[in-house]
């Protein structure tokens, strides 16, 4: 009778001592989970970051694309800046069998496509009736160039003559043919420049006559060694617009 107070009292310690250890456990347990569930969660967000740095590069290179491309049609709008509105290859209706007439955007476009214009300033061979050019030698070329009005007549000879277009054996001396036809024969009127290039080489030629007017330039070219045969039609073009203007 006297121990079972002390029996019943061990047997409460006992108990109580089983329950703290089952709680640690489940808090143990808990707390495991708790750090399972937070590393997931890490390792999704430091997945989810991988994938944003992966696909980043892919983006950029995607901006650096496009505005190379932008840099790409940009440069390709300025060189097409000088092209003409208009050019065919047919003769222009109610212009002579010949002359080509090309449109551009403006008068001041159309003056720039005939290159090479200058004034001659510099003077040092009489070519007759007041008319002063210059001549220049290099390597096996004599160049020849005047102005006339508003034109410029260039001339490119050989040095050589056995080089030279067989009628023009001398570049100096077609240069004095062509001012004396002009005294009486004339060209059509420039509203800015015109513009002769004959090449006096037998291999390669060629006469090329241009003139601007408003916002069209006019073109005869002749690759047969016949200078005056271009000079000519453009005399006559000239004749024509001044007889019904």
């Amino acid at each position: 009778m006297k121990f079972k107070p002390a029996g019943t009292a061990f047997l409460l310690s006992f108990s109580l001592i089983a329950a703290g250890c089952n709680s640690e456990g489940n808090q143990n347990d808990d707390s495991e989970s708790v750090q399972e569930t937070t590393r997931s969660e890490d390792s999704n967000d430091n997945t989810s970051a991988s994938e944003e740095v992966t696909e980043s590069p892919d983006n950029s290179q995607e901006s650096t694309n496009d505005q190379s491309a932008g840099d790409e049609n940009e440069t390709g709008s300025e060189d097409n800046s000088n092209e003409p509105s208009s050019q065919s290859d047919e003769p222009s209706a109610g212009l002579p069998e010949g002359i080509e007439q090309t449109d551009y955007e403006s008068e001041d476009r159309a003056a720039q496509a005939i290159e090479n214009y200058r004034e001659v300033e510099q003077t040092n061979t009489d070519l007759g009736h007041s008319i002063q050019a210059l001549v220049e030698g290099a390597t096996g070329h004599q160049y020849i160039s005047w102005n006339e009005g508003r034109w410029l007549i260039q001339m490119d000879f050989p040095t050589d003559s056995q080089y030279a277009y067989e009628p023009y054996p001398e570049g100096v001396e077609l240069a004095k043919e062509v001012v004396e036809y002009l005294e009486s024969h004339y060209l059509p009127a420039p509203e800015d420049r015109g513009m002769i290039s004959i090449n006096g080489f037998s291999d390669s030629p060629e006469t090329v006559i241009q003139w601007q007017k408003g916002k069209s330039v006019y073109e005869i070219t002749n690759n047969n060694g016949k200078p005056f045969k271009a000079i000519d039609k453009a005399v006559e073009f000239g004749e024509t617009e001044r007889s019904s203007g």
